[in-house]
C-alpha cells in the first residue's frame, strides 16, 4: 500500500535530520516553506538533541489523505534525548498517479 511508502520516506526523512544532513534536504527537493539554514536554527532552539524514535512512532504519526488522492498531508512528533517532544515535522507528500512510490515531499518544522 502506497501508506507504506510515505511512512518510509518519512522515516527517511527523519533519519536525515537526526543525523545533520540538512545538506540533503535540499538536494533532495525536500525543502518546503523553510531554508535549510531554517530549519537547522530551529532545532537548535528548540534544545535537546534528535533523536531516532521507536519504530511505532511512525504508526502513530498523523496522516491525511487530501482530496485530490495523490496527497498527503502528515504531523510527526519529532523525538529528543529519546522522548517524543512538541517539535512537530509537518510534511506535504505528492505520489505517483499509480500510488506505486513517493514523488515529492515537502517539510516544515512547527512547535506545537
Amino acid at each position: 500500500m502506497i501508506e507504506s511508502e510515505v511512512k518510509k520516506a518519512l522515516r527517511d526523512l527523519v533519519v536525515d535530520l537526526v543525523n545533520g544532513r540538512y545538506d540533503l534536504l535540499t538536494e533532495s527537493n525536500r525543502i518546503g516553506r523553510l531554508t535549510e539554514e531554517e530549519i537547522r536554527e530551529g532545532i537548535q532552539e528548540y534544545g535537546g538533541t534528535l533523536t531516532i524514535p521507536p519504530e511505532e512512532a511512525y504508526n502513530t504519526c498523523r496522516m491525511l489523505r487530501l482530496d485530490r488522492g495523490s496527497e498527503f498531508a502528515i504531523a510527526f512528533d519529532m523525538w529528543i534525548d529519546n522522548h517524543r517532544s512538541v517539535l512537530t515535522l509537518t510534511c506535504d507528500v505528492t505520489v505517483d498517479d499509480q500510488e506505486q512510490k513517493v514523488v515529492e515531499i515537502k517539510i516544515d518544522l512547527h512547535v506545537l
